[in-house]
């Protein structure tokens, strides 16, 4: 079970970092 999240929270992490990534470069 942890697993599952522990793959979950890692896509969460990739999209965080990019969205961030992406505001950082818009400005």
């Amino acid at each position: 079970m942890s697993k599952i999240i522990d793959e979950n929270y890692s896509k969460i992490v990739e999209k965080l970092s990019s969205l961030k990534h992406v505001l950082i470069t818009s400005h």
